[in-house]
């Protein structure tokens, strides 16, 4: 049945009620017998590294348990506090640029008391009001980072004096309230990660705009306070992205202070650091976590790192300026058109500073900025990335693992995944992320259906459940690549359905430069089964059905064409884009869905410049499946295993 052409507005949504078009994701574990409870509990435990499961208990022990100190922390007194020395005030200027640059959306009426971070604007209130009670924890986490006063700095740059005054007395209002870890509601303003983001806020800011002679003791203990808090509270049971901002804010703190006990912090830092990089950072410059939001993050704490050091610790700040250059060079090229990341795993805008200033920063070395040669044109492979660039035109195939097995925190259920830019403009999207709340659009984020894959039986690839839980899983091969009749391709599998019959899943993706383009999926196993492929669609798109199998898209003034390939029943659905935190829009999502028993095939085929005879897409015994075109034929299977 041909669907109606609709022309439609793209609808951003901002705390609306809950979505009506959400696939059923079955992750409750109100929902799941007891058998299924406890097995869930086992495939989320089992990857956990040694250590890390007793490191976690001691840390909610002492969330829970506080035990209480004998009184506030006092700064030796040979331990002074230096922020004017050129090297640094470099530094917090360039901290300043990037942070201001965050922040500049978390500040509404700032002077006024009004802030609005994750999409949510809430009335400070006059004391601030620190606790805020009403708002998700990541909300308050970041009022606590205390980056949005580099956003409020910006909003008083008309009056430098006003702007360092209201700036520390909010800062000297928060050591009122919070002047050490035991006081009630202190858990979050002294949590480790908040500590963490907050001290190098405090040290680039009194190294550029610094307190007045009145205010300097007071902040300067609370300073160390939290420092040396800091340094006894590392995030050793969570790791990855945590345990690298415990090292850079021990760094920055160690960097302003002078003292043995400034040394410690300096040397824990470098030891944190060397011993998490090999780990941490892939041999092809992605984080290990593969969400190119905390990729940007990452980058900018290398960076800063190395501009810490430079002086200090030569050596050190050489390898972090090795490390600053492959994680440049791998977000260079998964970058789209317009210039941003696309939205894998847990991934959004405006959490980090755009990739232009990363990148503008990350090629600074000695003063000389270094010209970089950007994303390449053609077929590229870059670890288990394969991206097509032809002009505007542009597709990412991720064939990687969902994230480290010890820590699938923000890994989504998306092996195989794709994006698609055409002319500049996005075109196939991932979902992105909306929160970080437990409901039913986490659910649907990390979700198979939320993204450009093959679902099979209607069931998740991994079993993500909770806010940040991973149970089953399943693992992709390596990422076969080459050409072929004018044709670059790419291919890999998973396994992620092989306790549900389907023994491997896998995907080839082709492109011509004529702008035709494949995405053809096999599932080779046993039994009768449901396949049902999906490509969401940016907002800015609209789609009709032209027919049972074929589907035209506008995209500004280009004409996309999309045909299923290797039968089934092709249909739009809806579905949900989250570009930022808190913010949803309403977008399509083409579908193709297969019954029938295994083997089976399904695909796609994309002409970016408008239609094209489609190409033929079967299963052929002995052979595997097979892509016909142009009158002549390629067997996929062997793609995958050249």
């Amino acid at each position: 049945m041909v669907s109606p052409r609709v022309m439609r507005e793209p609808q951003v949504i901002v705390d609306a009620p809950e979505p009506k078009v959400l696939p059923s994701v079955r992750s409750g574990e109100n929902q799941l017998s007891r058998a299924e409870q406890l097995s869930r509990w086992f495939h989320t435990l089992r990857y956990h590294r040694p250590g890390q499961l007793t490191r976690r208990a001691i840390s909610i022990a002492r969330q829970r348990w506080p035990v209480a100190s004998r009184g506030r922390v006092s700064r030796d007194a040979n331990l002074s506090f230096n922020g004017s020395s050129p090297e640094l005030v470099a530094v917090a200027q360039q901290v300043e640029r990037l942070l201001a640059e965050t922040a500049a959306g978390a500040v509404a009426e700032a002077a006024s008391g009004r802030l609005r971070f994750l999409n949510q604007e809430i009335e400070l209130g006059s004391p601030v009001n620190w606790l805020q009670e009403d708002v998700p924890r990541l909300w308050r986490f970041q009022l606590h980072y205390h980056e949005w006063l580099f956003g409020l700095s910006a909003e008083g740059a008309k009056d430098a004096r006003h702007s360092r005054e209201a700036t520390w007395g909010i800062i000297d209002d928060w050591i009122s309230r919070f002047p050490d870890p035991n006081v009630d509601g202190a858990s979050d303003a002294w949590h480790p990660f908040c500590i963490s983001r907050r001290v190098p806020v405090w040290t680039s800011l009194w190294a550029i705009r610094p307190p007045s002679d009145s205010q300097a003791d007071r902040i300067a203990e609370s300073l160390y306070a939290q420092s040396h808090h800091l340094a006894h509270r590392l995030e050793k049971d969570l790791g990855g992205n945590h345990l690298l901002e415990n090292a850079r804010g021990l760094a920055f703190a160690g960097a302003y202070f002078s003292g043995r006990e400034a040394e410690r912090w300096r040397e824990s830092a470098v030891k944190i650091v060397r011993s998490e990089v090999g780990d941490q950072v892939l041999p092809h410059g992605e984080h290990f976590e593969r969400s190119p939001m905390y990729h940007c993050q990452m980058l900018a704490l290398f960076a800063d790192l190395r501009d810490l050091f430079r002086v200090t610790d030569p050596t050190f700040s050489a390898e972090c300026a090795e490390v600053v250059s492959k994680m440049s060079g791998f977000l260079t090229a998964i970058l789209h058109p317009d210039g941003d990341i696309p939205l894998l795993g847990d991934s959004c805008r405006g959490e980090s500073a755009s990739p232009g200033s990363l990148l503008s920063r990350s090629v600074v070395a000695d003063g000389v900025a270094f010209e970089t040669n950007g994303a390449p044109q053609g077929a590229n492979r870059l670890g288990s990335y394969w991206t097509f660039r032809e002009d505007d035109d542009f597709l990412l195939f991720d064939a990687g693992a969902v994230g480290p097995d010890h820590l699938p925190a923000h890994a989504h259920a998306d092996l195989l995944n794709i994006e698609m830019s055409v002319a500049g403009r996005r075109l196939i999207v991932d979902s992105g992320v909306y929160d970080y709340e437990s409901g039913e659009m986490r659910q649907y984020c990390r979700s198979t259906a939320a993204h450009n894959v093959l679902e099979f039986d209607g069931e998740n690839q991994c079993d993500v459940w909770s806010r940040f839980r991973m149970g089953r899983r399943g693992w992709p091969s390596r990422l076969a690549a080459g050409a072929v009749d004018e044709i670059e391709w790419a291919a890999a599998s998973h396994n992620a359905y092989r306790h549900l019959g389907a023994a491997c899943v896998a995907r080839w993706v082709g492109c011509r430069t004529d702008g035709t383009w494949f995405i053809a999926d096999w599932v080779e196993g046993r039994g009768a089964h449901r396949l049902v492929n999906r490509l969401h669609l940016h907002p800015d798109a609209d789609a009709e059905q032209v027919s049972e199998d074929r589907f035209n898209i506008l995209l500004a003034d280009r004409l996309v064409s999309v045909s299923v390939l290797g039968g089934g029943c092709g249909r739009i659905s809806q579905g949900w884009y989250c570009p930022e935190f808190g913010r949803r829009n309403r977008t399509q999502v083409l579908e193709c869905s297969v019954d029938g028993t295994l083997p089976a095939v399904t695909g796609w085929q994309i002409h970016v410049n408008g239609s094209s005879s489609p190409a033929q897409l079967d299963w052929a015994a002995g052979s595997g499946p097979v892509l016909g075109f142009d009158e002549s034929s390629l067997s996929l299977r062997e793609c995958l295993n050249a």
